[in-house]
């Protein structure tokens, strides 16, 4: 009897041995996964919420002739009815110039609110991003073959409205994001730059 007792005392040490050997090798794993998600949060945040501000201003573009959409790989500027709070605590919509550039490794946003004749206002100046290796914007447009592709320019001569998508692509992170615009058009590629491409 006592011969059994101490096989099975023996066998439940390693069961027990085994199950918490497997129980703290998850755990290890577990924390290093977590730690991992941390630094990539931590990495990436900062592009996604950057990425997000760009999708709602350009979201908010409005077509105005007098006032086109211009774009080069370092720069846009958009005419956008964007909302404030006024001085009452209300919620308002005015019509602003946006624009986004990229300067000496820093992303800079402007914005400069138009008053209801059109005549600029002083623009607030904002750095929203810096250190990064590169930062470029591109426009959707239309190829011979009706593809898709995009190009590091949206002419405003000729007049070509707003553009349908706008790439964002960022380096050393490889990080990119395609965000389209509802109200935008495809460009066309003028006869004078199309032996460029």
């Amino acid at each position: 009897m006592k011969g059994y007792i101490l096989i099975e005392f023996m066998v439940a040490a390693v069961l027990f041995a085994l199950a918490s050997s497997g129980v703290s090798t998850s755990l290890v794993q577990g924390m290093k996964t977590h730690a991992r998600v941390q630094q990539s949060f931590r990495t990436y945040d900062p592009f996604r919420i950057l990425f997000l501000k760009i999708e709602k201003d350009l979201r908010n573009t409005v077509e105005l002739k007098k006032y086109p959409f211009e774009g080069t790989n370092r720069r846009i500027r958009f005419p956008a009815f964007l909302s404030f709070v006024d001085e009452q605590g209300k919620d308002v919509q005015r019509l602003c110039w946006v624009e986004y550039e990229v300067r000496d490794k820093a992303l800079v946003r402007k914005n400069k609110a138009m008053k209801p004749n059109f005549k600029e206002k002083e623009a607030e100046e904002r750095i929203l991003l810096q250190g990064f290796e590169s930062f470029n914007f591109s426009f959707a447009f239309k190829d011979e073959d009706g593809r898709i592709v995009f190009y590091p320019f949206w002419e405003k001569d000729s007049y070509q409205g707003i553009p349908r998508a706008v790439k964002i692509e960022t380096k050393p992170l490889d990080f990119s994001k395609i965000i389209s615009i509802p109200q935008g058009k495809l460009g066309w590629i003028p006869e004078e730059k199309k032996n460029e491409f």
